[in-house]
């Protein structure tokens, strides 16, 4: 048997050994089982996407590729990070104003999701601006619809209940 066909024979061994393990682990752990399998591919994706910015390193789709998916798996500083870098990106190159405002939305649900309402609220007036001077009026009135369903909520919050003014 020749190196490569022992190579192979070992990782073909860790593949099963790996999947009946994962097997019972769901079988007994559900959520456990889920965390093992998706986690190394999670890890695989991250590398991937990063390895895109090192290849091109103003490229604001590969930072808002890798700020949506960190987002996906709960990193959400670190999407934070990327979302802002991309909008560094996007408003330093004057072919691509404009679309930086999905960024600044999607910086904005993760500041909502840390509970940095303010600076949730200023993103989502920044994209609804920038969606509003191109036209986007849709996308503008969700936006704005979002936002002011935050301020009523944090409102309500500080206020034990009592109704916000609009």
């Amino acid at each position: 048997m020749n190196l490569v066909s022992k190579t192979l024979s070992i990782v073909s061994k860790v593949v099963i050994y790996t999947i009946l393990l994962n097997l019972i682990i769901f079988m007994f752990a559900p959520g456990l089982g889920f965390w093992l399998v998706s986690r190394p591919f999670y890890y695989i994706h991250f590398i991937q996407l990063s390895w895109a910015i090192m290849k091109a390193p103003n490229s604001e789709m590969a930072f808002y590729n890798r700020a949506t998916y960190r987002s996906e798996y709960g990193d959400i500083k670190g999407a934070i990070s990327d979302f802002t870098k991309a909008i560094e990106v996007r408003s330093s190159n004057p072919q691509l104003l404009g679309r930086e405002a999905s960024a600044y939305y999607q910086r904005g649900q993760e500041y909502n999701l840390l509970g940095d309402i303010q600076k949730a609220i200023s993103d989502y007036t920044t994209a609804a601006e920038i969606y509003k001077q191109h036209g986007k009026i849709w996308e503008y009135e969700f936006i704005l619809n979002e936002r002011q369903s935050l301020i009523q909520r944090e409102c309500q919050s500080l206020t034990k209940g009592f109704k916000c003014q609009k």
